[in-house]
């Protein structure tokens, strides 16, 4: 395999940016969610201490295609935790006790109760305490044993996206995991950024469960919800048609969802002919076609090589990928043109955080630590603490921030949501010709002539913003963006760069407005490379990164879930918009930041690359397996479409399998007596464990499992996630009121603040909806400019362009 990582500065080298310098985090924490929030903070220039038992982090002894050696560390380990600390002791030692006195936050993942954490704060008045659990502290579900498997069977994730003959298949990766951390992470730096400087702590109780149903459903709830809630007499699960197809060399991916891109689609496989007709135009149609409209696709891709037809497809804009593995990505030509990859010190070939702050990336150099490589060096960490402020906790760190959001779609919207739902003031800026796209997904099941304010996206993902409209390309609309850019904090826009720069948003220009303003931008591919101008959505992302590559059957094509890099790139832009804020705050400058969507991708799916660099062995699909589970399935309950997830991690849990499906006899087997063996005679077992869930409902069957002690969950429908216990428990989904939807649900942030869901406001905005109130009130306009503006078509509250 050629690599072409970028050599790391050695060990001690100067390091920019290093916007979170001084920051002090002990992470109590082990696997992967806890330690990828950390990985964040080290990246971003805290100082992280990684507090592990004798036995150290479990995760040093993980891997998937083939046992780590004795003598070495697990290379996704070495990934999450390069540049920490690693002491040896138990969380209640005096030396952890001491550490967090200078500490500004604590990552933990230790189950228990709120009043431990409660007990801490009161201890430790100054710390921000991150507790990352799969359930959360609180609910009927706290403390339940789970798995990946079951984590996204239970938050609706599975049952999303994939071939509806078969069982719900799991996104490969671990990634409700990488999503645990990922969501907690902007919470906690806002917090931490706040009790630096008014030296008052808080305690977020992050749910696993709860980021997995954000970002692994594509808000099929709020859909549901708007359409009536009619009945569920079908399921929600569908292959993309073009989707993932097979070239003469290889595999390329499309995405086709827009009706523009599904004809030059027919353009580019010389069949013209059927652009006009209706029977091919809905994927549903296509669906049901099968081997007929399959034949059409592969007579013309079959016969070329995939670079052929990227370079067709891209001449024609419509959004198309190479599909990775862990062994091609690398060689990428748009993530070697980038430098996303390097080496440590260590020799970890591995990604470099996704984002680049003033054209730098950051990123600690060293190697991960050896377990308790640092006991006889660190003790404790004198940190100058402000008095605490009277008055100044809230659940809204951000109180007083104003972001102005010129993006587009579910990446952009989810970044600015978060600053928005942690107490900044966004103002959501549409075309008057052109909205925001997400407001299209309301096409399908429009009930009224003003169709685009039923986008179900649109509506959960820009609930709690104001909305205003502005045609920027006419010149009195620029001058109302220029004075928006003036008052604002921070701007983000995450359209293709050639369309930023078409508009004279350069951070020069920018930056010449606003001297002390956060400029970022979110493009798919990267502001420079080969790849820069194309066209990215999920569907293309998932390939290009390897997450398809890990997800699916292996009798089957690699599949894409539909979404996931969405919610992931648009966190790790809140996460890079926090750390630019940080870095402004420390030198009082303006900063531009820029968060990139595939290299987002990348990050949290780096396990495929990093063992492919290491071993030399490419990760392949596995369906519902695991190497590290056995048995582990999905397997079918009583009903129609109905499943149950099922992970079983040793021996003991085995037994009780056993005893709870009246199998007995499979414990006494001496040929299952191991993991290996039960992996070996999986089918045999996934057979006899089908026998009694066939014959008991989802959740049932589940609650049985669970009150042996085993990882297990009715696969819930995304469309009903809203009435699901724990979430309905622990308020997940609040209601919010629009003018025309009327009351609605929409997910908040998926962790509680001092035991309170922070607020969402108000539902997403209509077109336009506060532009006169934001010309009036925030830029002091007078009706008279007010009316010009409207009689000019300058603002609108209906799109011009629909």
């Amino acid at each position: 395999m050629e690599t072409r990582p970028e050599s790391e500065k050695p060990a001690g080298a100067p390091q920019f940016p290093r916007p979170l310098d001084g920051v002090v985090v002990i992470e109590d924490a082990s696997e992967i969610a806890g330690p990828y929030c950390g990985k964040l903070f080290v990246d971003a220039g805290a100082t992280v201490i990684k507090v592990e038992p004798a036995t150290g982090d479990p995760l040093r002894r993980y891997a998937s295609t083939q046992p780590v050696p004795d003598d070495e560390d697990g290379p996704l380990f070495r990934y999450l935790n390069r540049g920490k600390s690693s002491v040896i002791a138990a969380p209640d030692d005096a030396k952890v006790e001491t550490l967090l006195a200078s500490a500004d936050l604590l990552i933990t993942d230790r189950p228990g109760t709120e009043d431990a954490l409660t007990a801490l704060a009161d201890r430790h008045p100054h710390l921000v305490t991150v507790s990352i659990t799969p359930f959360g502290r609180t609910g009927p579900r706290a403390g339940m044993p789970a798995s990946d498997l079951t984590m996204q069977a239970d938050s609706g994730a599975m049952k999303f996206k994939g071939d509806p003959r078969r069982a719900p298949v799991v996104a490969g990766g671990r990634i409700s995991e990488f999503f645990g951390g990922l969501f907690a992470a902007p919470g906690a730096l806002a917090f931490v950024l706040r009790a630096r400087a008014s030296g008052h702590g808080e305690i977020l109780d992050v749910a696993i469960h709860e980021a997995t149903a954000i970002g692994g459903s594509n808000y099929l709830q709020v859909m549901h919800d708007l359409m009536g809630q009619p009945p569920i007499d079908h399921p929600i699960r569908y292959l993309d048609t073009p989707g993932i197809e097979v070239a003469a060399d290889g595999l390329v991916a499309f995405n086709t969802n827009a009706g523009h891109m599904f004809r030059m689609f027919l353009l580019m496989v010389e069949r013209p002919d059927l652009m006009d007709d209706p029977t091919y135009s809905a994927i549903t149609n296509r669906l049901m076609m099968g081997d007929e409209w399959q034949k059409i696709v592969d007579d013309w891709i079959g016969t070329r090589s995939v670079g052929e037809i990227i370079e067709t497809a891209t001449e024609l804009r419509i959004p198309v990928a190479p599909v990775h593995d862990g062994a091609s990505v690398i060689d990428d030509e748009q993530l070697v043109a980038r430098g996303t990859f390097a080496t440590d010190e260590g020799g970890l070939v591995h990604p470099l955080p996704p984002y680049r702050i003033n054209g730098s990336r950051p990123g600690h150099r060293r190697r991960s630590p050896a377990l308790g490589e640092h006991d006889d060096e660190i003790t404790s960490m004198p940190v100058s603490r402000p008095k605490p402020v009277s008055g100044s906790s809230s659940a809204r760190p951000l109180e007083g921030l104003k972001v102005l959001d010129l993006t587009s779609w579910w990446v952009g919207a989810l970044a600015t949501q978060t600053l928005g739902l942690l107490g900044a003031d966004v103002v959501h800026l549409e075309g008057v010709a052109h909205p925001d796209g997400m407001r299209l997904t309301g096409m399908p099941f429009a009930r009224t002539d003003d169709w685009w304010e039923w986008g179900h996206m649109f509506s959960a993902a820009n609930a709690g913003k104001r909305g205003m409209t502005l045609d920027i390309t006419d010149p009195a609309g620029r001058l109302v963006l220029d004075r928006l850019i003036e008052r604002a904090d921070v701007l983000v826009e995450n359209f293709a760069p050639r369309v930023a720069e078409s508009w004279g948003l350069s951070p020069e220009a920018v930056h010449a407005i606003n001297p002390k303003i956060v400029y970022q931008r979110m493009p798919a591919f990267g502001l420079d490379g080969p790849w820069r101008d194309r066209p990215a959505f999920a569907q293309t992302i998932e390939p290009m990164s390897t997450m398809a590559s890990i997800t699916g059957f292996p009798d089957s094509l690699p599949m894409s879930k539909g979404g996931i890099p969405d919610p992931t790139a648009g966190m790790h832009g809140a996460w890079a918009a926090l750390v630019a804020l940080a870095e402004q705050r420390n030198h009082g400058a303006g900063v531009f930041s820029e968060a990139v969507m595939l290299e987002a991708a990348v990050n949290v799916c780096a396990q495929p690359m990093l063992e492919a660099a290491a071993f030399g062995r490419t990760m392949t699909r596995t369906g519902n397996r695991s190497a590290h589970a056995a048995p582990q399935g999905v397997y079918r309950a009583e009903g129609t479409d109905e499943w149950i997830a099922i992970s079983v991690s040793d021996d003991d849990q085995w037994r009780c399998l056993t005893e709870t499906i009246g199998a007995t006899d499979l414990a006494d087997d001496p040929r299952l007596a191991g993991a290996e063996g039960r992996r070996e005679h999986a089918d045999e077992i996934d057979d006899r464990i089908e026998r009694w869930s066939a014959a008991v409902s989802a959740e049932d069957g589940a609650n049985a499992l669970r009150a042996a002690g085993i990882a297990a969950a009715k696969c819930w429908d995304p469309r009903l996630v809203a009435s699901h216990p724990q979430f309905d428990a622990r308020g997940l989904y609040r209601e919010v009121d629009h003018p025309i939807l009327g009351p609605h649900r929409v997910p908040g942030l998926p962790y509680l603040v001092a035991g309170t869901r922070p607020d969402i406001g108000n539902g997403a905005p209509t077109f336009g909806q506060h532009t006169t109130q934001i010309l009036r009130n925030d830029l002091g306009m007078d009706e008279e400019s007010i009316a010009r503006l409207e009689a000019g078509g300058v603002i609108a509250t209906h799109p011009t362009g629909l």
